[in-house]
């Protein structure tokens, strides 16, 4: 025959730690890793299962201490009869409990490896005083009253514990990143977003909750403390509840009393703990339909948080990303169109020199600039600088001829353009960024719509150091000693043979009578004109080669 001690010792023990414990904490892990891709139903009755497993513990030292209250009835009292059922007691832990399971996945699904941590440390802060208070509470307590009472205790402290540990991570850590994860569930992004609003409790440590301006700063750094606490209260509830003995289980259901032995479950507590199942499930179905139906700026939370777009470690208005590749691209198109006007500049002036070369030839193939050169030459010979007088008229009869001057001005013009232009859109982009930067905002006020490593790098594009290239490869004129001087350089010392040549011819006419002057300068003329005939193409071929490699090196410069 079972005894009461019998009875006590039996309602006082404890399932095995090491069977219970893990297979808690690692519902619970799977719970919040899978807690974002659940659809709202089906969240609401995971919370709901957690509840009513939270529920447990304190329903159960709800039905001693009111079983403890009702001896004061006779057992015929009708005050007896209405205050003995279980379905407030039921009711209202498990409503709670559902409530604190929805706390504590966001805050696991959404916090970081901290608030694993500190929520995980719920666990021992819960076991040991009720290891610790077995012995005061055997003294002091009588019968079921014992394991109640340590209960009370075991949550008080662990709440304190996850609380006092989160303030000394976040005075260790700082403000955590408060972005939300992605959800599948309007109702539960909503839910992520409201624990952005909250922030942790390193906000509240640094008084930060009161920035967000949406309550007074007393109240937002009290609403932070509880719900970092409630997390713990949740912890321990659950680390409880796997712990409660049978008997206080099944009390839990049942109606109220303080006996050793347990009533029956109340049926009415279970048809409440239904009907508090189907209210949750179709609460969140219907808040699902109505949050799926509102753009997200329209939700109640987002109301409250300003959009923002994460690039880097800044924030910024959303779209910044987007504008700035887009003044990348308008910058990478600016250079290839002013590099394609360049280039056409380009052709356009070597064209038009081109088109002068016969100008320059009817001038050189002349009986005039034929004896200004074999002065050049002959006055040379005393000094030994022939060739260097010869070539400073050639290149001067040359850049007059093909006005390099005016025809490759433009390019230089354009290319200091293009580099204004190019400076510009830099300063633009950095302006940009600058305007859309979101600074003093509360972390928890912004809504991310996205998220960015960071700004696109500006490209390298050919046109960058191209005034300087240009302007040293043409000179301070446009082509005075680019295009003439590489020219005859070329063709120099072919001209300064063909000079002396014909300052040998002038030595042997000079033995001829005054009389047949005149005749000497037709056989000059004459000789002349032969040599035209003979030369002139291979020439007006030598000086369009030149021309055509300085255009080819110009647009190299380009590319």
């Amino acid at each position: 025959m079972t005894t009461t001690p019998d009875i006590v010792a039996r309602g006082q023990g404890a399932a095995p730690v090491w069977t219970s414990l893990p297979a808690l904490i690692a519902a619970v892990a799977l719970a919040a890793a899978v807690f974002r891709f659940l659809p709202a139903p089906a969240a609401a009755l995971l919370c709901l299962a957690l509840g009513f497993l939270m529920a447990l513990p304190g329903a159960a030292d709800a039905a001693v201490r009111r079983g403890h209250d009702l001896r004061r009835y006779t057992d015929a009292s009708l005050l007896r009869r209405l205050r003995q059922g279980g379905v407030w007691r039921v009711l209202w832990p498990s409503a709670l409990g559902t409530g604190l399971a929805a706390l504590l996945l966001v805050r696991l699904a959404a916090g970081g490896p901290w608030v694993w941590l500190t929520t995980l440390a719920a666990v021992p802060a819960a076991l040991l005083p009720m290891a610790a208070l077995q012995a005061i509470a055997a003294r002091e307590m009588a019968g079921v009253h014992r394991g109640a009472t340590q209960r009370h205790v075991a949550q008080l402290v662990a709440s304190v514990v996850v609380l006092v540990l989160s303030i000394l991570l976040g005075m260790g850590q700082g403000l955590s990143d408060p972005t939300a994860p992605t959800a599948d569930s309007a109702l539960i992004q909503q839910l992520f977003a409201l624990h952005r609003l909250w922030a942790g409790v390193e906000a509240w440590l640094w008084s930060e909750a009161a920035a967000l301006g949406l309550l007074p700063p007393w109240l937002a750094a009290g609403l932070a403390a509880a719900a970092t606490g409630a997390t713990g209260w949740a912890a321990a509830a659950l680390t409880l509840a796997v712990r409660l003995p049978p008997d206080d289980r099944l009390r839990a259901l049942a109606t109220a009393s303080d006996a050793p032995a347990p009533p029956a479950a109340s049926r009415a507590a279970l048809g409440a703990a239904a009907l508090l199942a189907i209210a949750v499930v179709a609460g969140a179905h219907w808040a699902e339909s109505r949050l799926g139906a509102l753009p997200v700026p329209d939700r109640p939370v987002s109301r409250l948080q300003t959009a923002a777009e994460i690039i880097g470690d800044r924030a910024f208005v959303p779209g910044t990303y987007a504008e700035v590749v887009a003044a990348r691209d308008r910058t990478r198109a600016l250079d290839a169109s002013g590099r394609a006007r360049i280039a056409a500049q380009i052709d356009a002036g070597f064209d038009a020199m081109h088109g002068n070369v016969d100008t320059f030839l009817d001038a050189y193939y002349s009986l005039p600039a034929e004896y200004l050169r074999l002065v050049d030459l002959g006055l040379g010979w005393a000094s030994g600088q022939g060739a260097e007088r010869l070539q400073r008229r050639l290149d001067a009869r040359l850049i007059s001829a093909l006005d390099a001057d005016t025809h490759l001005a433009p390019v230089l013009d354009s290319v200091v353009l293009l580099g204004h232009q190019m400076a510009e859109s830099d300063r633009q982009v950095a302006a940009l960024i600058d305007a859309r930067r979101l600074s003093g905002v509360n972390p928890g006020l912004l809504r991310i719509e996205g998220a960015h490593a960071d700004f696109p790098p500006r490209p390298a594009l050919p046109s960058d150091g191209l005034s300087t290239t240009l302007q040293t490869r043409l000179g301070a004129s446009a082509a005075t000693g680019a295009v003439a001087g590489w020219i005859t350089h070329r063709i120099m010392r072919r001209l300064a043979a063909r000079g002396a040549l014909r300052l040998a011819a002038r030595g042997l006419l000079a033995t001829v009578p005054l009389a047949g002057a005149a005749a000497a300068i037709g056989a000059d003329q004459a000789l002349l004109m032969a040599e035209e005939r003979r030369n002139r193409a291979g020439f007006r071929a030598e000086i369009e080669a030149a021309l055509d490699a300085q255009r080819a090196e110009l647009h190299g410069l380009l590319d």
